[in-house]
Parts: structure tokens; sequence; C-alpha cells
């Protein structure tokens, strides 16, 4: 919290903490022990303990009396940085705030929630040799680690690792204060196989589902949850059980396409190709340890089904979504999905980039989608420029 907006913290008051802003008015009341209903309001304008000012001390009734030239409305709780309001004006806001409610500057509002945790989910798929050789992944969250911990005025932060390509794992079983740095740096330093984006997403919902159940309804509202999702091509497997779209062709359902981005004349290009879908995509999960040799574990891939599609856009789009609703579902105080695409300086024209259809345009794309769909933010780590995050604002 800046030293401006400390400044203008008030000492507290009955259920709450009030705020003053620039000009020395009552601001807003928080009570960081009781869940406040979205839209609640309570009038201010009076100084302190005036009776001309109307002061709604209830949290419980937050009663509204009516607006004069010397009342404003304001939000009892809103979340989310910048939200402002006016003269006898309720702002909409997308959930309620249990922490420190500041101005910090005319009629910006902003929450600010006493803990964070931050979900972590990262691949360590083969193609990760060519789009990350430098393995800045492991660099970002070692960072991003070492940041949280030195870190003495932010809110409290706990971190949870997930790792995905074919296979899913939760790195640190969940939330953490102090996360195991050597196991995290050795877990991400793989490169093999898939990366399964549908799976991945889906482990990410059971580890906040399964943490946000475990606190109490007070702290699910004074805690802030921020998934970091990674990713540096498109999902594997793709099946799709539809007519899809591919550059200035259609794929026929049980092709998908392929998007690859050559690197011609010091310029880049878009191919296009439809490419049968992968087998396990037809194949039952019950055959998979007959049909295949070596066998496929029917484990890997939780959520594909053969014959349907997996790992398509608005299947991903709809998990981050399905992740979003948690919010309202468990009263948390925020919740965000942010997104970060690593592709190395110069691996599109890296010679050995061939058998990983390395693409730029369309995971991008998709990303951003996915950003947008969680309230979040995206941004692309290239070099070691980029390994702050500074796109990710969750973060700071």
């Amino acid at each position: 919290m800046s030293e401006e907006s400390a400044g203008n913290r008030v000492a507290a008051r009955p259920g709450g903490t009030w705020w003053r802003d620039r000009a020395g008015s009552l601001v807003a009341l928080v009570s960081p022990f009781a869940l406040v209903a979205c839209g609640e309001r309570v009038n201010v304008g009076g100084p302190l303990g005036s009776d001309a000012g109307g002061l709604s001390q209830n949290v419980d009734s937050a009663a509204v009396r009516q607006p004069d030239a010397a009342t404003r409305d304001v939000p009892l709780a809103c979340c989310g940085a910048g939200e402002s309001y006016g003269p006898s004006t309720l702002v909409a806001c997308d959930g309620c705030c249990t922490g420190l409610l500041s101005v910090s500057s005319g009629t910006d509002v902003k929450c600010e929630l006493p803990n964070r945790k931050v979900l972590v989910v990262m691949p360590v798929s083969g193609s990760l040799v060519i789009t990350d050789p430098a393995k800045m992944r492991v660099e970002l969250v070692s960072d991003l680690i070492q940041r949280f911990e030195a870190d003495t005025t932010g809110p409290m932060t706990q971190i949870a690792v997930v790792a995905y390509s074919s296979s899913l794992v939760a790195i640190t079983q969940g939330f953490t204060a102090t996360p195991d740095l050597a196991a995290i740096d050795t877990a991400l330093s793989q490169a093999d196989d898939l990366e399964d984006d549908d799976g991945a997403l889906n482990v990410a919902f059971e580890v906040l589902s399964t943490d946000m159940l475990a606190l109490t309804a007070e702290e699910r509202a004074q805690t802030s949850y921020v998934v970091v999702f990674f990713a540096d091509i498109l999902p594997q497997p793709l099946c799709s059980a539809i007519v899809s779209s591919c550059g200035s062709q259609s794929c026929q359902p049980g092709s998908h396409c392929v998007p690859t981005t050559a690197v011609v004349d010091g310029g880049t290009q878009e191919d296009y190709l439809c490419q049968d879908d992968y087998l396990v995509c037809t194949v039952p999960k019950s055959d998979w340890a007959t049909a295949f040799n070596p066998p496929v574990p029917s484990s890997l891939y939780p959520g594909l089904v053969a014959g349907l599609s997996y790992n398509t856009t608005p299947q991903l789009v709809a998990d981050v979504s399905h992740i979003m609703q948690l919010k309202a579902l468990d009263h948390v105080g925020a919740l965000s999905v942010s997104t970060v695409f690593l592709l190395a300086q110069g691996a599109l024209s890296n010679p050995l980039a061939s058998p990983f259809d390395l693409d730029e345009p369309a995971p991008e794309a998709l990303l951003q989608a996915l950003a947008q769909a969680g309230s979040g933010s995206f941004q692309i780590v290239s070099s070691d420029a980029d390994l702050s995050l500074s796109g990710t604002p969750s973060l700071e």
C-alpha cells in the first residue's frame, strides 16, 4: 500500500475501517470480519461522528438515507483497482471486498486484499527444447517466488505450481508459503511429450476449488487468487469432431488445422495444413492398453472422450470460464486468469523446429482469448528482459 493511500486511513470504527478521500471526506467502510454484499451503500459526506453526515455504520443493514448535497453514495465494498464513483452514484462491481478499501486518487477506489494465492501452470512439453532452450520458465518461477518472499509490505502470498505435458503434476500439492524451490526447478526443467492444455486447466480448477473449500468464508473473502497459465505451442492432442477453418480451406471432422509460421527472406508467412487427429482421439480409453505399443496409460488426457472434440479453443475458453465461476460460487475476494506465451527469440528460424509445428499468431490468439475469459492479462516472454512478468499487474 502506498504512503499516500496509507495516509488516508482513519481509525477503525465498529464493523470495519473508514477511509477519507483527499478532500477529507469520509469515503467507505470495509468489514474484515463479515461478508458484504456487492451493491450495499454507505452515505458519507459529513465529518467523522457528525450527525449531519448520516453515517451508516451497520455493515449488515447498511442503512441508506436519501442523498443530499452533502452526501455521496459509494460502494461499501467494491473490488477492482480503478473503480470510480460519482455523486449519488452506486457503481456496479464484480465482487466484495473485505480487505482495505483505499482511495488512491480523486475518486478511484482500490481494494487491497490482505492475502494472495498465485497458481502457476507451466508446460514441460518436448517443444520447449526449441521455444525455451535457456529455461526462462524456471527462472521466471524462481524469481517470482524469491520476490514474494522478500516482500514484507505487500499481501501475504502463497504459491502453487502445476507442471503439464501429457502428464499433469501438482508439484507443490496445493498452495504453500514455503515452496521447495529446488524441487520446482527440477520439475520445470523437464521437456518431454505433448501439451495438454485442457488437462492443465482442469487441474488448476481442482487446486483452486480444494483450497477455497478449506478456508472459512471470511478467509475466502480476504483472498485474491491469481492463475498464471503458460504455453508455448497450440495444445496437443487436438481432436476435432466438427468441420474447422484452416486458412483458406476447411478441415473435415477427424482432422484438425496445423498452422505454422515460416521464416522466409527475413520475414514470416503462415502455412496451413489439415492433419489427421491423433489415434487417441478415436480409440476408446478402455482399449488404450492393447491398441498402442507401448501402451498409453488411460490416466492421460482425463477429459478426452473418443469421437468428441478435445483441446479446441472453445473448450479451453469454457475451462477458464468454469474457473472464473468459483469467484461467485465460493465468494472469494478476487480471481483472475492471466496467460503468458513462451517463445524464445530465434525459435521460429531454428532448423530443429520443424517437428514441433511452431506457430506465433495462433497460440497468441488462443492465450489472449483465455486471458480475456479470465479477466486477466496477456504477455509474451521471449528473452530475459521479460522475466519480471511486468505485463501481469496482479502480480505486482
